[in-house]
């Protein structure tokens, strides 16, 4: 998937959750629009997979559903200290 594309998709998914939150919407229907515009965000590797990773787990601790979402864990340092490559 192209770099354009992604952020795009990030940025109608971040649009969606805002306009929701601005109407009063309920979680539920906030966890829906998150499932409706991130599906296939999630399975992105490589470098792109990164940092669609962080910008998805921040979007959700901002509009307060980082709980009620399913995203990758964040990677794990190693014993060493340093994380994974992706």
């Amino acid at each position: 998937m192209q770099t354009i594309e992604l952020m795009s998709r990030l940025h109608a998914l971040d649009s969606a959750l805002t306009s929701c939150q601005r109407q009063a919407i309920a979680v539920g229907e906030l966890r829906a629009v998150w499932e409706l515009h991130s599906h296939g965000l999630d399975e992105i590797g490589g470098n792109d997979g990164e940092w669609v990773d962080v910008l998805l787990r921040r979007m959700a601790t901002r509009h307060g559903i980082l709980g009620l979402v399913s995203l990758r864990p964040p990677p794990q340092p190693d014993d060493g200290g340093t994380l994974p490559e992706a």
